[in-house]
């Protein structure tokens, strides 16, 4: 890292170019996925079971605690919502708004439609399939 470099030069006489900095990103410049520098690597079973163990009964930092009412409330709330999630609205062939509540899989299996190229529709990543158009 040139910054760090940079960094361990710097004096009253000659302060730090922050312009070095520019291109620093945190986590040593990595999103995660293959970039990682842990990418591919498999905890042992060991190390797993040993982690379960610290993380259960009295080793969980949740253990003997209750969520309020309110809090309780707003997890029902956001399960609702992400239930939710599960419409879909489309104009079949003949312009009909339809709406499906529920399995878009089978939807298409029950009506002969491939539910990949539905679901493309549903996202807007095709404009039509078969005339089922995004409602």
């Amino acid at each position: 890292m040139d910054w760090i470099k940079d960094f361990n030069n710097w004096s009253e006489n000659n302060p730090l170019d922050l312009s070095v900095c520019d291109n620093y990103e945190p986590w040593g410049g990595t999103q995660g996925g293959e970039k990682s520098p842990t990418w591919g690597m498999k905890h042992t079973q060991e190390w797993s079971k040993h982690m379960s163990e610290l993380h259960t009964g009295k080793g969980n930092p949740f253990y003997g605690k209750t969520h309020t009412e309110n809090t309780k409330n707003k997890m029902r709330e956001s399960a609702r919502l992400r239930g939710a999630k599960n419409c879909y609205k489309f104009f079949n062939p003949m312009g009909e708004c339809v709406i499906i509540n529920g399995s878009l899989k089978k939807f298409c299996n029950d009506n002969g439609l491939n539910s990949g190229a539905m679901s493309q529709v549903h996202l807007g990543k095709k404009p039509q399939y078969k005339g089922w158009r995004r409602g």
